[in-house]
């Protein structure tokens, strides 16, 4: 109930905003609320057995088999350090980086348009905050910090843009896939500014690759040895992003860019499921193109002079909608952790003021 209650208060904003109530900070609400039940919780399934411990080890200076496999990147590592000394405990520099989460995603809000606003309420908060805001935590600091560069990128800010994507790949080696796809779409031979800004990112991307090829190589082993669920997997994911295309494509946009998208993102995503069906890399590629997708289509507008109209943004709303559910039936499906085996599932929530692993 804790979840549905912050789902409610982000839906009931985004009504009163859609309204005639335009300020932004009503969005604080439910902000304010995820970050508050982010901070004390003892809630998402790594939170103890991966991060805690690993924070513990770190702290202790002592190896951790789980760090070595899944190889933290330098930014994160660096983060964990900094929050281990300001607090000297490993529960509170984790739920540090819960807050640190939601501080970003408030600093992407107070800059937001309407265009921008509108992406947060009825797509992200519903399908991504709980995620990555209180399990994958590395990977929330990175999308978050993708979600900023893609704020730059369309303002005309190219240098902010490639730093902030860099910075988000220092929090998660996969968000070179998002960064990817975007400057995929960006390509314009004859604009200088944007010429410079992908072989500046591409540059320092493959300096990151050639520096840890090692650490790549075992991670896509590992990986491609790891089997997913059920061969049905991310199937939901799949479905949401083929969903979004088809309002996209209902909308009065060139064919160019309907074909355009539907080769380079949706047949894409058709790639991963088939990876999907016999490895979690798989899901963890349709993870990011959920997040991904809808970015590159609103640019696609952009590109064309237009906004997007209420097509899109139903579209948008009825697939956030469908994640949100997707999402609970997830919580649900581990239940007291019935399915994972953690000691911290999302269901039922609890504090670390009444239970501790």
């Amino acid at each position: 109930m804790v979840y549905i209650v912050g789902w409610m208060l982000n839906y009931i904003t985004t009504f009163l905003w859609s309204m005639g109530f335009r300020k932004k900070l009503v969005f604080l609400i439910p902000l304010f609320y995820i970050g508050l039940i982010t901070l004390v919780r003892y809630s998402g399934t790594d939170t103890y057995e991966v991060y805690e411990l690993g924070f513990r080890d770190i702290w202790n200076a002592q190896d951790n088999i789980i760090i070595e496999i899944e190889g933290w990147e330098p930014g994160f590592v660096f983060l964990a350090e900094t929050l281990l000394l300001l607090t000297s405990s490993e529960v509170w520099a984790v739920r540090s980086i819960g807050a640190l989460f939601i501080f970003l995603l408030l600093f992407y809000l107070l800059r937001a348009d309407r265009t921008e606003v509108k992406f947060l309420s009825l797509y992200f908060i519903p399908v991504f905050i709980y995620q990555y805001g209180m399990n994958a935590i590395r990977a929330g600091l990175g999308v978050v910090l993708i979600l900023l560069a893609w704020q730059a990128l369309r303002r005309g800010k190219w240098y902010h843009f490639a730093l902030l994507g860099l910075a988000g790949l220092t929090f998660h080696y996969s968000m070179l896939l998002p960064l990817a796809l975007l400057l995929f779409f960006e390509l314009k031979p004859k604009d200088w500014r944007v010429s410079l800004a992908t072989v500046l990112t591409v540059s320092l991307a493959a300096f990151f690759l050639a520096t840890r090829q090692e650490y790549f190589l075992s991670k896509l082993a590992f990986y491609l040895d790891f089997d997913s669920p059920t061969e049905f997997s991310g199937i939901s994911r799949l479905g949401m992003l083929l969903l979004m295309w088809l309002f996209f494509a209902a909308s009065s946009l060139p064919v160019a860019a309907k074909i355009r998208t539907f080769v380079f993102l949706v047949a894409l995503a058709f790639g991963f499921q088939v990876l999907a069906s016999f490895s979690y890399a798989g899901l963890r590629f349709l993870e990011l193109m959920a997040f991904v997708v809808p970015l590159v289509l609103i640019r696609e507008y952009e590109r064309a002079g237009k906004v997007p109209g209420k097509v899109f943004w139903l579209g948008l709303a009825v697939t956030g909608v469908l994640g949100a559910a997707f999402v609970y039936r997830n919580f649900l499906s581990d239940f007291d952790g019935q399915m994972t085996g953690t000691p911290t599932p999302f269901l039922p929530y609890r504090t670390i003021f009444d239970y501790k692993p």
